[in-house]
């Protein structure tokens, strides 16, 4: 069992004394894979559109006007709050939103109270009346910024029941547009006792980049897509019944302002 305190806005983590950025493992460096794609472009470029890759679910990585999904719930912010709880019967989940971030001095991340991550939706999405809300500046000089959430408040989760994650984000006018989404497991996770953290094995999570626009777009990220970057230990897969957590997550030195809402796995 792992042992947690919990941070300013409500994120649990582990008891070693270490500041947010450590606890959460991001102290290496992720370098943009595209630093074209990485860069805040225009508006409206459809992920995947067109060419060879049109039919590939790892290009699309959107949700298809007339699919249908199992969906089970992981959060879709209308009570306010940070705290994820519920699930699927006998296997809930129960953990909290956090911002992360290299803590460089040169970098501010809004907000400034990570309990005010959920915010109003104005206007709504549909139904949706609240989502979480993060930005930051290009402050961030180390290995860079994001937002995420743990799914159990004292060990790892087991997410092996599920194909993939959902979740609907859209980016405000002059934020960068390529985010990438982390599934943070006990393999990669630098106290998770697997990977060696002082010969650079760890850190290194699976991932999958999307690219965000101005408009919500509902996004499917199929565990299969999901790739290492490559350095650090090499892994088959990820160990999803281990899973620890997942971000939503920007490179050094990239300014970005998003919301997120409505988070679920799928089967």
């Amino acid at each position: 069992m792992l042992a947690f305190v919990r941070c300013a806005g409500g994120c649990a983590m582990a008891l070693l004394g270490l500041g947010c950025a450590q606890l959460f493992g991001f102290d290496k460096v992720y370098e943009p894979e595209d630093q074209i794609s990485a860069g805040g472009g225009a508006a409206g470029s459809a992920v995947g559109s067109g060419g060879d890759d049109a039919g590939d679910p790892c290009e699309i990585l959107a949700v298809l006007p007339g699919e249908t999904l199992a969906l089970s719930t992981i959060d879709d912010m209308e009570d306010g709050d940070t705290r994820i709880s519920g699930g699927n019967g006998a296997n809930p989940w129960a953990g909290f939103w956090f911002e992360d971030n290299d803590e460089s001095p040169e970098g501010t991340q809004e907000p400034a109270d990570p309990a005010d991550l959920v915010s109003t939706l104005d206007p709504p999405r549909g139904a949706s009346t609240k989502a979480v809300h993060t930005s930051a500046d290009d402050g961030f000089l180390l290995w860079g910024a994001g937002v995420g959430f743990h799914l159990d408040d004292e060990a790892y989760y087991d997410a092996s029941e599920y194909r993939g994650l959902t979740f609907w984000a859209r980016a405000e006018e002059g934020s960068t547009r390529k985010m990438k989404v982390l599934f943070i497991d006990q393999q990669t996770y630098h106290m998770g006792g697997i990977c060696n953290d002082a010969e650079g094995e760890c850190n290194n999570h699976f991932h999958k980049p999307v690219m965000l626009e101005s408009d919500w777009k509902h996004f499917k990220i199929p565990v299969e897509c999901l790739k290492q970057e490559p350095y650090g230990k090499q892994l088959l897969a990820p160990a999803l019944e281990r899973l620890w957590a997942i971000e939503f997550f920007f490179d050094k030195e990239l300014a970005f302002d998003i919301r997120i809402d409505d988070v679920a796995f799928y089967r």
